[in-house]
């Protein structure tokens, strides 16, 4: 993806069902890291500093090996999104009535049972409070932290790129969430509708809106 904006540029066959979803799928991860990334960036550019490699080196080794497993698997997980997408159109197209909340349950279902068949496990990176200093020092280079968000929790990045950054919904929205909920939409979908991170969403539906 370092290649293209668009992983469509790359597609030698646009018939292909495998590598229009393995495009979708490139495009996805690298928005979603380009969004953390604005995200991070709107707290002060980040520089390399060897001075800050040295004083978090701890830190910033098991980041770098948390991100090695995390790459590893990446082969397997294309393979388990390629396998569920194609187990998934077909069920939609045999059952075009399907309700949304039918589909995100049968979407998570195929997804699993994808990853046990290929032997790919989800390796989400957990980033502590001590490498969440570590990045900001400068601990580790601008491309590293660009791989880092492809496979962290991009709510909880946000969380601590904006923490003091607090949400109050008026009472259309709440209504809205609860509406969505009830018809079966995914946090996503609700969060994108209303205009807030999914993270502001699930508290909300938690907490009883």
């Amino acid at each position: 993806m370092m290649e293209t904006d668009d992983a469509f540029t790359l597609v030698s066959d646009a018939n292909n069902p495998k590598e229009r979803a393995y495009a979708n799928y490139a495009n996805k991860m690298k928005a979603m890291a380009n969004e953390a990334r604005i995200e991070l960036y709107n707290t002060g550019k980040l520089e390399y500093s060897p001075s800050a490699k040295a004083a978090y080196d701890t830190e910033a080794r098991h980041l770098t090996a948390q991100l090695n497993i995390a790459l590893k698997n990446a082969p397997k997980e294309r393979r388990a999104q390629l396998l569920a997408n194609s187990r998934i159109k077909a069920k939609e197209q045999e059952n075009p009535d399907m309700s949304k909340k039918d589909k995100k349950k049968y979407a998570q279902q195929e997804l699993t049972r994808a990853r046990l068949e290929v032997g790919a496990k989800r390796n989400n990176i957990e980033i502590s409070d001590r490498e969440w200093e570590a990045i900001q020092a400068g601990a580790i280079s601008d491309s590293m932290l660009t791989q880092i968000l492809l496979y962290t929790d991009q709510d909880k990045f946000k969380e601590r790129a904006l923490p003091r950054q607090t949400t109050t919904l008026s009472d259309a929205k709440t209504a809205k969430i609860r509406a969505m909920n009830a018809s079966g939409y995914s946090i996503e979908q609700m969060a994108k509708a209303v205009g807030v991170s999914p993270s502001t969403i699930s508290k909300y539906i938690k907490g009883g809106g």
